[in-house]
């Protein structure tokens, strides 16, 4: 048997970066302040961003990400949240094109500097390190007034 080595040059995760980075431009264009929310199922995500809810001034969007259920995010939409859908059927990862199509689906009303808004992106089970692309790398930091 002949083998013959190749170098791999070109990196796999370009495209969901770029993406990635459309994702966080056109949300930044709208101030619209996002969060990653991870864990695994039934670890409180819900209960605690419903209790967070409650201290916030600005209006919150979420987009859930779920293997086949909708449960949590028909909860978040009898609180009058707007709430955007994603089922994975068996995939534990949000990827930047599934998050990009989630955000188009909702309706950000432009808001003036300094006027926060929120979006939190929930997943059910933790992202693989190797499947994070750059928005999800980012440090919570809540902004004044949020």
């Amino acid at each position: 048997m002949h083998m013959v080595k190749a170098g791999v040059m070109e990196d796999i995760y370009a495209h969901n970066n770029h993406i990635a980075e459309h994702v966080r431009e056109y949300l930044m264009k709208r101030n619209v302040y996002t969060i990653n929310v991870m864990g695994a199922p039934g670890t409180g995500k819900t209960t605690s961003l419903e209790q967070l809810m409650k201290h916030m001034k600005s209006k919150v969007y979420v987009i859930e990400g779920d293997i086949e259920s909708d449960i949590d995010t028909e909860r978040l939409r009898k609180e009058n949240v707007t709430a955007a859908q994603i089922n994975t059927f068996g995939a534990c990862h949000l990827d930047a094109p599934l998050v990009h199509n989630a955000v188009h689906t909702m309706d950000f009303k432009r808001r003036k500097p300094g006027v926060p808004g929120g979006t939190e992106h929930r997943g059910k089970y933790q992202n693989a390190h190797r499947q994070r692309s750059r928005w999800q790398r980012q440090a919570l930091q809540i902004p004044p007034g949020l």
